[in-house]
């Protein structure tokens, strides 16, 4: 799964996702907010993932 609002990552995302022996996987992702939001906020991306209450 890669979320297609990202738009800079490594070049080997695909290589170094592939290393690990799973049918899917989800990497975090990390990124800086739009300047007029402040500055040093940051958020993850939490679409890939879904919270279960256990």
């Amino acid at each position: 799964w890669r979320d297609a609002d990202v738009e800079l990552m490594p070049g080997d995302i695909i290589q170094n996702l592939m290393k690990f022996d799973y049918d899917v996987i989800v990497p975090n992702v990390w990124r800086p907010l739009p300047e007029f939001l402040g500055k040093d906020k940051h958020m993850i991306s939490t679409r890939g993932w879904k919270v279960n209450k256990v």
